[in-house]
């Protein structure tokens, strides 16, 4: 008997997903970043994210400092209101490579397991990868940037003086600051994700992921101007080409 039937096959992927994708793909990817990854042991549920959220904050620093207090205080809820459900849907989509799974969340929302399970293992991985305490991250002057009609603030990580080579980026929407997953944690995706546009027989997935192209190219413009990464840089540059942007 299968204890998971009437589950939607993201439900059921999503409890294989859970710990493999952070495992694999958020690791490598968080690595690069020098940020965070881990497997967490959250609680799933059949459900999905359709939960009403809160107000974002109003001010940029204050969406950052929020990120900042939930990661401190393992506060999952919050990590899921201040990022979008439609990015977390596209980065857990790029393990597997499904792009069903990805329009069939896309649809009805990331399943909470998978959720809770990304967001958990962020936070559980922090303090062993990085070789600093949460406490101790700060961030050095926002810099703005607007693209495709969106206002985008970066706000590049450091441990004291030592700077973390990544930076967060957190976007205006019409209901106040996001953080911005894919233009924080995008460029080592890129590859992957633009591997996902060119085989997908789906136009509304690939409209989905087109319509983020402002935060992957909001990426690629900090990317040219620090020119920290050569190959994440190219990444970002051939996936913007493959979406027309």
């Amino acid at each position: 008997m299968n204890p998971w039937r009437g589950e939607s096959s993201v439900e059921l992927r999503g409890r294989r997903l859970g710990c493999r994708f952070v495992k694999r793909s958020i690791i490598a990817v968080l690595i690069v970043t020098q940020l965070i990854a881990g497997c967490g042991t959250a609680q799933e549920t059949a459900s999905t994210t359709t939960t009403t959220r809160p107000e974002l904050p109003e001010r940029p620093e204050l969406a950052v400092d929020q990120m900042v207090a939930a990661l401190m205080l393992n506060d999952v809820e919050t990590l899921r209101y201040l990022t979008s459900d439609r990015q977390l849907a596209i980065i857990v989509a790029l393990e597997g490579g499904g792009t069903a799974e990805l329009a069939e969340m896309l649809e009805l929302g990331v399943p909470v397991g998978v959720a809770e399970n990304f967001w958990v293992s962020f936070v559980e991985g922090f303090p062993d990868l990085v070789g600093e305490s949460i406490e101790n991250m700060e961030f050095r002057t926002s810099i703005p940037q607007r693209v495709g009609g969106i206002e985008f603030m970066s706000f590049p990580v450091a441990f004291g003086s030592a700077a973390a080579g990544t930076e967060w980026f957190v976007r205006l929407t019409e209901d106040g600051w996001q953080i911005d997953l894919l233009a924080s944690f995008g460029g080592p995706f890129a590859s992957a994700l633009e591997s996902l546009v060119e085989r997908t027989a789906d136009p509304d997935v690939v409209e989905v992921i087109r319509g983020e192209v402002s935060s992957i190219e909001a990426a690629y413009r900090r990317q040219v101007e620090l020119g920290t990464s050569d190959r994440v840089r190219a990444a970002l540059k051939s996936l913007l080409d493959a979406l027309g942007g």
